[in-house]
């Protein structure tokens, strides 16, 4: 089981996945899913179930690398989601 911080993590990682969709920085789920090799039921199962561990590092590492996520905000909530130079208005 996931502990509390476990879960705050997960639940930003999705908060992220939905303001990239919403900005239209990925297509959806599918496609992000596919570029990174994730198996989209095991991540889909841990948005309906976030005390259950599925969710791996390299889930987390592309929305910081590629998208311009906070790592900072990502796992610990503080400061902004998004770099600065990856903001947009």
């Amino acid at each position: 089981m996931h502990t509390e911080i476990d879960q705050q993590v997960v639940g930003r990682f999705f908060q992220a996945l939905d303001a990239l969709k919403e900005r239209k920085d990925i297509r959806g789920i599918q496609t992000f899913c596919t570029q990174y090799g994730i198996d989209k039921r095991n991540l889909y199962k841990q948005r309906k179930e976030p005390r259950i561990q599925i969710m791996h590092y390299d889930w987390i590492v592309p929305l910081v690398t590629e998208y311009g996520v906070s790592a900072l905000w990502l796992l610990t909530g503080l400061g902004k989601m998004f770099l600065p130079m990856f903001e947009k208005e």
